[in-house]
């Protein structure tokens, strides 16, 4: 193949990154693009329970509302549904249509999604949405990411870090902001005005990424040779180590999901006036992404040398972050976090149940409890769930197989798991070639759909004849809490058996973003997450793969943890 059709390719688009040291062109279209997509999704997603609950018709325009439990599980299928698809994205993407292909064909599904949610209110509507969504959201989300990293050559990767702090803002701008609109507009203007905004917003999404066709490298997909390519040996040796870490960080999700529909029900029957505003039950969600934002800084630190300050043998302010100020006691192992955190996320259930009581007999408590929850469980986020990405960098192989091997067994057992109706296993892989990074992030991203399988099969076991659940919301939070007091407690002896073997890259790819503990590896795997873009999640932040005078060099730098369903 000649030179120009190297970097052209045969369909006419750049198949390199541009040469230049500057930001690349393209990258200002992706990042509008995330957060018109990101309000889309977190919008739709938001008011989810409040439609299906108090706004959803039957076919002669009478009300047809759901219980509480029946709601929560469609919610928690949805998402399961949603954080599945990336699987079958990523091998569309990696096999036949390349990212932008990929982006672009499901996007167009994913407005079809927002279009029958907008103009049809019944449970016709209601099916035909999420699973139009879910197709098209979760075709995109292991993508997204991974086509930032393609724009970037040797030339300009150390802008790579900034690059990802604006895609993090812009994530979580889209997920606080549609949060807060969304369910006014539902309440104020109904279904339509509400569900229809987010799909304006995605087909700005869609038509902002496709003004930016002629600016990005499009990377071709490996075709054939992703299936020739994934058959090596090293990956069945990781299997079983990754999946009982992972079986057990899968109960995390289980519980923090239900932030958007549990919680958001426990929220209709509190007092929400706070600091002078009458807060609706889907708005208080919102929280988290604020929370999040200011909860990476304060565990991992912040501050950096002002130009000139070194040299001059002066330092400027840093905060080592809660992590560094541990590490001085204790050594803070990924494992040792992530342990901490399930602990954690038992506390703001324990708490849920509290105020259960309290409501139970006859009281109305102010949201200022829930508040204390977010605060506790973003918290958790923290611990489990950026900490499970950084665990999943250091401990994998670069393996062609790995991929692949990990996905089929994720399949498997998440069949096994719908017919044994019990899901309690996560698993991620990563540091796979450039080609199959969409595949990778898929692994990661189906995580989140476990969680939620096993958070929609436990309230579909609960409902009786009529769709109220068997156990009282009391019982209900003291269950969840329980489970995760269990997983947490089993998880002790495994973390202090593991023996951990870290693979990172050579220093010299870590000293090009920085070197040392400020270089990529150091921050980028501490500051990743998603669930997510997507990371759930929250909540998942790929790697960084630059193709650099004919080798690949991996960047472990990531986005920061995204609000709201982890794994972006």
């Amino acid at each position: 193949m000649a030179r120009g059709e190297r970097l052209l390719g045969r369909s006419g688009y750049r198949t390199s990154p541009e040469a230049t040291s500057a930001m690349p062109s393209g990258i200002g279209f992706i990042v509008v693009n995330e957060a018109a997509e990101r309000f889309s999704f977190y919008g739709m997603k938001s008011i989810l329970i409040a439609f299906m609950s108090f706004h959803m018709l039957d076919a002669s325009g009478a009300p047809d509302r759901m219980h509480e439990a029946e709601a929560r599980e469609w919610y928690h299928a949805f998402t399961t549904a949603v954080y599945f698809f990336p699987l079958v994205g990523a091998f569309v993407a990696d096999a036949a249509l390349g990212k932008y292909g990929t982006i672009l064909s499901f996007s167009l599904v994913y407005c079809g999604g927002h279009l029958a949610l907008a103009l049809n209110e019944t449970r016709v509507g209601l099916v035909a949405g999420l699973c139009l969504i879910s197709i098209g959201s979760g075709g995109i989300k292991p993508c997204v990411s991974a086509n930032v990293g393609d724009q970037f050559c040797e030339a300009n990767a150390s802008l790579l870090p900034k690059v990802f702090g604006w895609f993090y803002f812009a994530i979580n701008l889209g997920s606080f902001t549609s949060s807060l609109l969304t369910p006014y507009l539902l309440s104020t203007s109904g279904p339509h005005a509400a569900f229809g905004l987010p799909g304006v917003l995605m087909a700005v999404a869609t038509l902002v990424f496709w003004a930016g066709r002629h600016r990005f490298a499009h990377v071709p997909p490996m075709g054939r040779r992703f299936v020739r390519l994934a058959c090596g040996a090293d990956g069945w040796r990781l299997i079983g180590r990754l999946l009982v870490i992972y079986a057990f960080i899968a109960m995390f999700w289980a519980l923090y999901d239900q932030t958007g529909s549990a919680w958001v029900q426990q929220a209709s029957k509190m007092e929400r006036t706070f600091l002078g505003i009458q807060w609706l039950p889907s708005q208080v969600q919102a929280v988290n992404a604020l929370l999040i934002m200011l909860f990476i800084p304060l565990f991992n630190g912040f501050g950096a040398d002002a130009p000139g300050m070194r040299s001059a043998g002066r330092r400027g302010f840093r905060f080592v972050g809660l992590y560094g100020l541990a590490s001085r006691r204790v050594r803070t192992t990924p494992l040792r976090r992530i342990s901490l955190g399930l602990f954690v996320t038992v506390l703001p259930f324990l708490l849920s149940a509290l105020v259960e009581s309290w409501i139970a007999a006859g009281g109305k408590p102010s949201i200022a409890w829930q508040l204390l929850g977010y605060v506790v469980i973003t918290a958790a986020e923290v611990l489990v769930s950026i900490t499970g990405l950084e665990f999943s960098y250091t401990q994998a192989r670069k393996s062609l197989a790995l991929a692949l091997i990990l996905t089929l067994a994720l399949i498997l057992i998440l069949i096994l798991a719908v017919a044994l109706t019990l899901t309690r296993l996560e698993f991620s892989c990563t540091q796979a070639p450039p080609p199959m990074k969409s595949w990778v992030m898929a692994c990661f991203l189906a995580s989140v759909s476990l969680g939620n399988l096993f958070t929609a099969l436990v309230n579909f076991l609960i409902m009786d004849e009529t769709g109220s659940s068997r156990l009282t919301p009391v019982q209900y939070y003291l269950f969840f809490a329980g489970a995760m007091a269990l997983v947490a407690i089993a998880f002790v002896p495994v973390a202090y058996y593991y023996k951990e073997e870290t693979h990172l890259h050579p220093t010299d790819a870590a000293d090009a973003e920085g070197g040392g503990e400020g270089g990529a590896a150091g921050r980028g795997a501490r500051g990743a997450v998603d669930g997510g873009g997507e990371l759930p999640t929250g909540r998942g932040a790929p790697e960084l793969e630059v193709e650099m005078k004919g080798e690949t060099r991996r960047r472990l730098q990531g986005p920061p943890a995204c609000s709201a369903g982890t794994i972006c």
